[in-house]
Formats: structure tokens, sequence, C-alpha cells
């Protein structure tokens, strides 16, 4: 039987820098019986690190970073529930939503 040499596991660290957002935009979008159901967009900020989305009344939200897809290719947020998104590059996005009733959608942009 021929011996296995040991073996140790090398040791990589590496260092990230992270900056934290300093500022943040609270945008609320009124959604009226005929936007129902009807896609609506908001062009995110540069530099956007993170955003919130929530619905301030009883309704889902359905979400897309692609035009034309809120109503067939989107996440879901359930009712009275939100949604924080994150570790995605914002830069030149929109975001695109709906909602099956009338209220506020409430999006915060922290960069």
């Amino acid at each position: 039987m021929t011996p296995v040499a040991n073996q140790t596991a090398q040791q990589i660290s590496s260092t990230v820098t992270i900056s934290a957002a300093t500022n943040y935009k609270v945008t609320n979008v009124s959604i009226a019986i005929g936007d129902i159901n009807s896609e609506q967009s908001l062009a995110l900020q540069s530099g956007v690190k993170k955003i919130t989305i929530a619905n301030r009344d009883n309704g889902k939200i359905q979400y897309t970073f692609v035009s034309g897809q809120s109503g067939t290719d989107f996440k879901t947020i359930p009712v009275k529930n939100h949604r924080e998104i994150s570790d995605i590059n914002f830069t030149g996005k929109t975001l695109y939503f709906q909602t099956d009733k009338v209220s506020t959608i409430e999006i915060e942009e922290f960069y």
C-alpha cells in the first residue's frame, strides 16, 4: 500500500471594499383605478446600491427590469410584504411594475 502525501489547504485572503449608501430617495407612485394591472416604470438613480419596493395598501406587486414583462415574466411581492434588492449594478436600469389594486407603490433607492 502506497502512503498518501499529506496535503494542506492554502489559506487565501482578500479584501473587498464596499462603500455604504449615504443617501436615499423615496418615490411614491399612485395607482388609480385605470392603472390597475398596467405597467408603470421608474428609471433608477445612477449609483444606486439597493432598492426596496412595497405596496402601502393591500395589493400584490409584480416587477421586472425588462420593459413589457411585468405581466408575463416577473417576480411577485405578496400582499403586505416588501422586497429589498441589492448586490446588482442598477446603473442604467429601469424598474417596471404593476399591481392589482388601487394603491400607492413605495420605492426607496439607496445610493
